[in-house]
């Protein structure tokens, strides 16, 4: 079933008979959020009409941030923006950003997803889980680790919500980011990063 079939995430959970939890995500970083970055988001929260569009808010605010998060672990992992994930099954996923395992192959190769990144258009969170869940089904079918998680991230650019997909269990974290507190955002995103790295690097 496509992604935009699913209208609200308990289609996506009773659909793939998974199950779902609730628990308080745990930061397990502390880094310092990068003076351009403080910048520059300070900047498009006073100066962008970022709100225009889905593309606005992506470039503007979700992708910044997303990016200055990954830089410290761009020797394990890559950062896709808007990349279509073809499916087995001839089915396609289109995450707005997607995270993977760096391949030995090569930048080009895409293979180990981990972290699927949805905007929540019109900032509709309950079609946007539908959406994210969705996607990292896709990735956990892909992913050739089948003990490795998979995070979904769903963001309106001012708000971001997180959760994760290991096995048949969907977690759902209880702590909401906003973009008015940059550095539990950041950090957040990190021990994000920093949770997969350890798991692969068992």
């Amino acid at each position: 079933m496509a992604a935009s079939k699913f209208k609200i995430l308990e289609d996506v959970l009773r659909h793939y008979k998974i199950r779902s939890a609730k628990e308080q995500f745990e930061i397990n970083t502390k880094i310092d959020v990068p003076n351009l970055l403080v910048d520059d988001i300070d900047f498009v929260l006073k100066y962008i009409t970022y709100r225009i569009s889905s593309e606005s808010t992506c470039e503007s605010i979700i992708y910044p941030i997303l990016k200055e998060a990954w830089k410290p672990y761009l020797e394990t992992f890559t950062l896709w923006s808007h990349r279509a994930i073809e499916m087995d099954d001839e089915s396609t996923a289109y995450p707005d950003y997607v995270v993977s395992k760096n391949s030995d192959m090569g930048p080009l190769y895409f293979e180990n997803p981990f972290v699927a990144v949805v905007e929540a258009k019109r900032e509709d969170f309950i079609f946007g889980w539908a959406q994210c869940c969705s996607e990292m089904v896709s990735l956990q079918k892909l992913n050739t680790d089948k003990d490795a998680p998979i995070f979904g991230i769903v963001s309106t650019g001012d708000n971001w919500q997180f959760a994760k997909l290991e096995h048949d269990v969907f977690t759902r974290y209880t702590n909401q980011c906003s973009v008015s507190n940059l550095d539990d955002l950041f950090n957040t995103l990190s021990s994000v990063f920093e949770y997969c790295k350890r798991h692969f690097d068992k």
